[in-house]
């Protein structure tokens, strides 16, 4: 008989070796996504621009009605599309919606659609203009989860004001990015894009002159992180999650406009991501499982084409679209705009706007057909040398 403690080694090996091979097989899958399209309701609507989505699935944007206008709107699937409005003029724009469901945008004011000042929207206190903190406009551009957003200024306003700074909802206070370096008509200046729960930034350098436009993050403790580009002069950071992972866009070539996408972070720099066959890509949001959307040129630069870049893999939206789906098959996705923590993506294409809902339980495996069967078969193998040795042994 074998002993006790023997028998333990080969109920460990064995349980080790079939958990790695299973794993290996359901680690290699990306979600089958079930499309829902984003409609206008009752509303006169021309197209439909999404912008966000947080993790409830609530959609944000603007929607070009058919009179001429732009206006913000937020989306869900329960309740439809509603129409934010504007202050006055003709155009305003949702840009992200946080997981409170705050939104915020810009808007015009006045019928001659001059200077802009930023709002923030919720179901209960509706919408609430910003100001423009003495300026002569101000846009918001990003928000996070405690409130605080990112905004910068425009036009004329005082010596002792920076035209970068974060903005809290709650104690109504702001803080200057880094005002030494950011204090009109001083350079380098920060264009901020986005920012993540610990407030940090990201956007890109500018330095003026006609130097290099660099991807950037910065934060109220260490400052600003210069993480340079792909090779080329200018790239930009266009998002950061909540682990500070960032993507965005970067020309990868020394004076040539093509860009790729990338992921990055302060450790280890920007990651070219690559693109669908074409020469260009653009990485539009990240969220915090590592996982980017944005668009790729297709092979030939013939067309766009939406992307999920996921553990280091980039995939054609429309080759994730659950089979039984209506509307598989049926339109296209060209532009991936947001994703949330679930996976959900929001896309553009096919002249309509949709959110791809994400299902886990239907998972693509990565690993070809054969390739699990002899896995499977390697486990089988692996648990009869293991009831093999308990009997004779």
């Amino acid at each position: 008989m074998i002993s006790f403690s023997a028998k333990k080694i080969y109920q460990v090996v064995y349980i080790v070796a079939s958990t790695l091979i299973w794993g290996v097989a359901s680690s290699f899958a990306v979600p089958v996504y079930t499309v829902t399209e984003i409609t206008g309701g009752d509303l006169d609507v021309g197209q439909i621009n999404p912008a966000g989505v947080n993790d409830s699935g609530q959609v944000v944007g603007d929607i070009y009605l058919n009179d001429g206008s732009t206006h913000a709107f937020v989306w869900g699937a329960e309740n439809g599309m509603t129409d934010l409005g504007v202050f006055g003029g003709t155009y305003s724009t949702a840009i992200d919606i946080n997981n409170r469901g705050q939104v915020i945008g810009n808007s015009t004011i006045n019928d001659s659609n001059v200077g802009i000042h930023p709002f923030v929207w919720d179901v209960i206190n509706g919408k609430s203009d910003l100001g423009v903190f003495g300026a002569d406009s101000a846009n918001v551009l990003g928000i996070d989860d405690n409130g605080k957003m990112v905004i910068s200024l425009s036009g004329t306003f005082g010596p002792g004001d920076v035209p970068v700074f974060l903005y809290d909802t709650i104690t109504g206070t702001h803080t200057g990015i880094n005002p030494p370096l950011f204090s009109l008509p001083r350079t380098p200046s920060i264009a901020p894009q986005s920012l993540n729960n610990s407030s940090q930034v990201t956007g890109t350098i500018v330095t003026g002159n006609g130097g290099p436009q660099t991807v950037v993050i910065w934060d109220e403790i260490n400052g600003r992180t210069d993480l340079g580009s792909l090779g080329g002069r200018v790239s930009w950071g266009l998002d950061i999650n909540n682990n500070g992972q960032i993507t965005g866009r970067s020309e990868y070539l020394f004076d040539n406009d093509a860009t790729h996408a990338f992921i990055g972070e302060e450790t280890s720099g920007l990651v070219d991501i690559g693109t669908l066959g074409g020469t260009g890509s653009v990485g539009n949001a990240i969220n915090d499982n590592g996982q980017v959307v944005g668009w790729s040129l297709t092979e030939n630069d013939k067309g766009f084409a939406a992307f999920l870049w996921d553990d280091g893999v980039m995939y054609d939206l429309k080759d994730l679209i659950d089979v039984d789906d209506p509307l598989f098959g049926q339109t296209f996705f060209a532009f991936a705009e947001d994703i949330n923590s679930f996976g959900d993506i929001i896309v553009r294409g096919g002249n309509g706007a949709y959110l791809l809902t994400a299902n886990r339980s239907g998972m693509i495996p990565t690993v070809s057909e054969p390739a699990i069967l002899i896995l499977f078969g390697l486990s089988l193998f692996g648990l009869g040398r293991y009831r093999y040795k308990l009997r004779y042994v």
